[in-house]
């Protein structure tokens, strides 16, 4: 063996490196378990001493390095959120709004409906500049774009008169550095948010992926992550002018709704409950506090005699006012009511907040609104149920903007007010204090309240006294200590470019990440065990070279995985046991070679080294046109996929190295030793000296089966169709522990029913009470806590069963820009992979009919394999979804499938050499008969391997390995009828 010294060498600097490598993993397992061990005496949680061991050293490496334990996490083997729990987010930062911002929010009608076409066309895989681009020239083919943009500040960089071309090439500049932007922005929030292992990538095309593991609150995740950090301070109206405002409002919206009632023939649709004016909240006097006069009856309020009014009929003459509890308190001296001092009009019930925003919106209204005055929502709930919100009147000023920026506000800190209550100082700027002493000296002489607003929402619309010239403010609005530290490292992370939006979002709880770890853990043991023994009967001792390699490669591909920081995923543990079929792969086709050199009489030493020689370019070429398919699937995957195509990259190259090198060092060390192997073992003897079979002569018997069986498939997926999954389709996935035995998915579905009408899909999922519902419902709407609303409305449909939100141990959101890329990147994937293979083959083996056996067998394992699912899907006993995990199976599958297709194709090529005068049909069915044990062993191994995953690995990949366990027979039986029939058939046509 050539270059001995150097792969001995390389071997162990290698092996010590992976040993570095785990200890890290080693030290972290140590320092937690002495954590559980303190929680269990203490009675506190072992969280709190985790935490205070962060910064302690609690490695120190052989006396040279010592390491705190952060630094150790941040080096021990990572799991995905699949497995830990955790919380997984890709975010999308609105090119659109980055665009109109830099065009100084021009009211130019063609650039904002260019602007507003491009947002309706942006999937996501396109470029928005691009889109802005063509819509723009269809709209204003000979108008000049700079205008729009340009200012005195930008007279060099963009010129007045510069070409469109110009400006688009800015504004590409310019959003890529606003995307940088927030991802730093992003990142400083996440280093603040104290999270261990955190991810934050930047993903192109104005989307930032997130991922957090072990968060356990994921409303406190979103309000971090979207908040634009918009602070802005406001001049307000006092809430006796507000009503005033929507007493004509009301009568608009009231008109509106009769003329509607008159044409519908008196059709009464709407059902939502009434609010009568006769009550006013307990603590309404715990509003903005200072003195202004008048009771209700004197502000002009129409509202007070409706105290004998039914509940429609209010509605119905109040559609506004009647949603709205006025804000009031009792005169110490009249007893009456009369209006609370400050800018908050009422509270409004949550359910009906989006009634209110509807009917604020009509131009009718709008009309009737001096056009100064806009209304807005209190950032959180004035209750402890969340059942009520504050509506603000604030006063815009010149061209509808704020009475102070926020961008003065230089620093920011969590204080306590002199009455004790959790508060956010905020430092101004020079510049900014001048005018905070303005605005404060305007606002005291009538006591007009500020309002602080932070993204759209008011957090503290105090009322001014007096003028303040310190250029300091403060927020404060019955924060905990946890919401005014967000709030405060908010601010001083700065604001964000634009606005940025969840387009995808994945949940897992901890007893669903470690039930999952450990389900997936002993089946991967089981696996190994299982194969181990099956080697062994097959192979003898023949087999210890293999497995002392698996070995190996198991240890170097997992110290090497936690080297890159890739996390192990649910579906990354399957690209272990694949890793391990791959392995045992190199090694079943040099003890097959070895077997067929001492067959012919040679002597061991030489059958190993010729055996070896011969085998390696088929090893070479199943594992290059295998790594084909995970390159592609690492590039268009994403989340759990992506891990999976991770771990089969690295396995493939750990494969080849331990497979050939190693394995042949540990012979060549055994041989030294006087030790000679066999390779058979009785109780395989007759299969491995099996007869040869004349598999080309029933050719058109296999084409006419497999052909039948695709068009029985065809015809299900026209009828039938599939069960895709929520990826491909976006939407909201829930998985639910319910604790009633003896409930049902149809009971479910018909309980979520009742209040949600969009469809609603409900599964089993697993033997344990679990049920997975996935709907559309309000999947289009891009409100920061749209997740909250939609969870709230699951509870609200579940409340019969009992259910909390504690029951609810995984959501998903898929949004459906992320859906339309996912179902396109699964489609070029799969061509792509297709297309790669077939060039590989033709240019490695120099002839067509190689190549379009290959690709054909390919076609036919998809629409084999999409067949199965499709006439299946229902009957099975678990999910059978054709998603992206689904796709990464299939180009798993198409790997394996023509791993095994190369291997006879090596062999073809070899008797061709051989035998240049005989039939081509006689030298492939001899290499097909050669090359059979092989196929077999190799597939055995590997379906015994997931085999156990499948029956023991746990719910989550059921669907993902019967996908693989499929695959892996159809590949096998198109590899050996299908491929190389087609290579016989077009090898005659070119003849």
């Amino acid at each position: 063996m050539k270059n001995k010294g150097f792969i001995q060498v390389f071997t162990i600097l290698l092996a010590l490196a992976c040993i570095y490598q785990l200890s890290f993993t080693w030290k972290t397992k140590s320092v937690e378990k002495k954590a559980e061990e303190w929680a269990k005496k203490t009675g506190k949680t072992a969280a709190y001493y985790l935490d205070s061991m962060g910064p302690q050293t609690v490695y120190n490496m052989l006396g040279i390095i010592k390491y705190t334990y952060m630094e150790c996490k941040e080096k021990e083997i990572g799991l995905g959120l699949d497995l830990k729990g955790g919380m997984n987010v890709t975010m999308e930062v609105s090119v659109a709004d980055i665009v109109k911002g830099l065009s100084n929010n021009s009211k130019n009608q063609k650039f904002l409906d260019a602007l507003e076409n491009a947002n309706k066309k942006f999937t996501g895989q396109t470029n928005f500049i691009d889109l802005f681009k063509a819509e723009w020239e269809k709209l204003a083919p000979n108008e000049k774009l700079a205008p729009i943009f340009t200012n005195k500040d930008l007279k060099d960089e963009l010129p007045y008169d510069a070409s469109n071309q110009k400006v688009y090439d800015w504004l590409s500049k310019q959003a890529k550095q606003s995307v940088s932007r927030a991802y730093q922005i992003i990142n400083q929030r996440i280093d603040q948010f104290g999270v261990v292992q955190p991810n934050v990538q930047e993903l192109g095309n104005g989307r930032i992926l997130v991922e957090l593991p072990g968060v356990d609150d994921p409303k406190r995740v979103r309000n971090i992550l979207q908040s634009s950090a918009k602070l802005e301070f406001w001049n307000t109206y006092h809430n006796y002018e507000s009503w005033k405002f929507l007493e004509s409002a009301n009568e608009i919206v009231k008109n509106k709704l009769a003329a509607e009632e008159m044409l519908n023939n008196g059709d009464k649709k709407d059902t939502s409950k009434a609010i009568t004016l006769t009550g006013v909240s307990k603590d309404s006097s715990k509003t903005d506090t200072s003195k202004k006069q008048g009771t209700l009856t004197q502000t002009g309020s129409k509202t007070d005699t409706s105290k004998n009014k039914s509940p429609e009929q209010l509605k119905k003459e109040n559609p506004i006012l009647s949603l709205i509890i006025p804000n009031t308190m009792e005169d110490p001296q009249s007893k009456q009511q009369r209006w609370a001092d400050g800018a908050g009009i009422g509270y409004v019930p949550t359910k009906e907040m989006a009634k209110l925003d509807e009917y604020f919106n009509l131009p009718e209204v709008k009309a009737v609104l001096p056009p100064n005055f806009m209304l807005r929502w209190s950032f959180k709930s004035t209750d402890k149920n969340r059942a009520f919100y504050m509506l603000y009147g604030i006063k815009a000023g010149r061209d509808g903007l704020p009475a102070l920026p926020g961008d003065v506000v230089t620093s920011a800190r969590k204080t306590v007010n002199p009455g004790g209550e959790i508060a956010v100082s905020m430092t101004m700027s020079p510049e900014g204090a001048n005018d905070w002493r303005r605005i404060t000296a305007q606002a005291a002489p009538t006591v007009d309240a500020v309002a602080i607003m932070l993204d759209d929402k008011i957090y503290s619309a105090p009322t001014v006294r007096s003028e303040i010239a310190n250029g300091m403010s403060e927020i404060s609005g019955g924060f905990d200590d946890r919401e005014a530290d967000d709030l405060a490292n908010i601010l001083k992370a700065g604001k964000l470019p634009a606005p940025t939006r969840i387009v995808e979002e994945s949940i897992v709880g901890p007893t669903l990440g470690e039930s999952a770890r450990k389900a997936g853990i002993f089946s991967l043991f089981l696996g190994f065990v299982a194969v181990v023994v099956f080697v062994f009967a097959y192979y003898g001792r023949g087999a210890w070279y293999g497995v002392i390699a698996l070995l190996i490669n198991l240890f170097f591909l997992i110290a090497i995985m936690a080297g890159f920081n890739a996390a192990l995923t649910l579906p990354g543990l399957a690209g272990l046991v694949l890793t391990m079929g791959m392995a045992l792969d190199c090694n079943v086709l040099i003890n097959e070679r070895i077997k067929e050199e001492l067959s012919l009489g040679k002597s061991y030493a030489n059958a190993v080294t010729i055996g070896y020689k011969h085998a390696f370019s088929a090893i070479l070429d199943s594992h290059v046109t295998q790594l084909i398919a995970a390159i592609i699937m690492a590039y268009y995957g994403s989340g759990p996929v992506k891990g999976f195509a991770v771990v089969l990259i690295i396995g493939i190259f750990t494969s080849l190295y331990t497979g050939v090198l190693l394995s042949r060092l540990i012979n060549e060390w055994d041989m030294k030793r006087g030790h000679v192997c066999t390779f058979t073992t009785n109780l395989f003897k007759g299969f491995q000296n099996h007869k040869i079979y004349n598999f080309m002569s029933k050719r058109k018997l296999f084409y006419i089966s497999s052909g039948l069986f695709i068009l029985l498939g065809i015809g299900s997926m026209f009828y039938k169709g599939f069960s895709t999954g929520v990826d491909f389709k976006g939407g909201w996935t829930f998985t639910v522990q319910f604790k009633d035995n003896k409930v049902t998915g149809d009971e479910i579905k018909i309980a979520l029913g009742k209040v949600i009408k969009e469809n609603v899909e409900v599964k089993t999922y697993g033997t344990n009470n679990r049920f997975r519902i996935t709907t559309a419902y309000k999947i289009d709407d891009q409100s920061h806590d749209i997740s909250e609303k939609v969870e709230a409305t699951v509870l609200e449909g579940l409340k019969e069963f009992n259910i909390k939100k504690s029951d609810i141990l995984s959501t998903s959101k898929i949004g459906p820009t992320i859906a339309a890329d996912v179902r396109k990147g699964s489609f070029m994937a799969v061509i792509l992979a297709v297309i790669g293979i077939f060039l590989y083959i033709v240019i490695r083996f120099k002839k067509l009919e190689f190549g379009m056996g290959g690709a054909i067998s390919l076609l036919h394992d998809v629409l084999i394999i999409l067949a199965i699912f499709s006439l299946l899907w229902g009957i099975m006993p678990f999910p059978m979804d054709v998603d992206q995990a689904f796709i990464g199976a299939l180009l798993t599958v198409l790997g394996y499938s023509i791993n095994d297709t190369v291997v006879v194709f090596d062999r073809i090529r070899e008797f061709l050499g051989f035998n240049k005068y005989d039939e081509q049909e006689e030298v492939i069915n001899g290499a097909v008969n050669q090359t059979l044990s092989r196929t077999i062993v190799t597939a055995l191994c590997t379906i015994i391997t997931l085999l156990m995953l499948f029956l023991f690995g746990g719910e989550g990949l059921k669907g993902f390995t019967f996908a693989l366990l499929i695959g892996i027979i159809v590949g096998t039986y198109s590899s050996i009828f299908i491929a190389s029939a087609i290579a016989v058939d077009f090898g005659k046509k070119k003849k």
